[in-house]
């Protein structure tokens, strides 16, 4: 493991990937596919069944909008519904890339806590929770990761600690205002999103299949 975690403490401390993905030397390395389409799913940005992009994917406000806690937002568009970019291509193309610097700094925060990187589900979980809430997700204290209790942690194990991401351990108070800042819509919206990846991955499997048997 002396490489691994050579490589973990180069990630930390520089705060950027490597020459060497970390990801690729080490632990599931989820596609641009497979992140495309579990985030997107659990955006809304996806038909339910095709997984193909649906309307929302074109272009929509988001929620925080109405609820005036992102002023200045853009109009959401591509599957993760980023405001950045003219068209949804480039805003995908623009989170991709932030959400694969994330990717390595959690597998980093994983092997230094628990000797390995996350599985594929935990890390697809902490992807999504950083395209939502990027602060919840990499939080070195209280984040997505410090709130686990495993590296391949149970489906509710994770709802847990996506929900108490929200909660910043240094005053206790749930940060969660495009949610309502309530605690019970924060749960009830990471169940909502662990369900939809979890689906996303079952049913992008299934679909799969059928391809190969065509």
């Amino acid at each position: 493991t002396e490489p691994i975690m050579e490589l973990a403490i180069a990630v930390w401390e520089a705060g950027v990937s490597p020459v060497t993905p970390l990801t690729t030397a080490v632990g599931p390395l989820l596609s641009d596919e497979e992140i495309k389409t579990v985030i997107g799913a659990a955006e809304g940005t996806v038909d339910w069944q095709t997984l193909q992009p649906d309307a929302d994917y074109q272009g929509h406000a988001d929620p925080c909008v109405s609820l005036g806690s992102c002023p200045g937002r853009g109009t959401n568009q591509g599957y993760f519904s980023s405001d950045q970019g003219v068209t949804p291509a480039e805003a995908n193309a623009y989170q991709l890339g932030k959400i694969r610097e994330a990717e390595q700094i959690l597998q980093a925060q994983a092997i230094a806590k628990f000797g390995v990187p996350l599985s594929a589900e935990a890390l697809a979980n902490g992807l999504d929770l950083y395209n939502q809430a990027p602060q919840a997700a990499l939080d070195e204290v209280g984040g997505y990761v410090d709130r686990l209790t495993s590296a391949d942690p149970t489906d509710q194990e994770i709802i847990d600690a996506r929900a108490a991401a929200f909660i910043d351990p240094r005053d206790g108070q749930l940060k969660a205002p495009g949610l309502g800042g309530t605690w019970s819509n924060t749960v009830t919206d990471q169940q909502r999103r662990q369900g939809a990846i979890d689906h996303a991955k079952s049913r992008l499997d299934q679909l799969r299949e059928e391809n190969r048997d065509q």
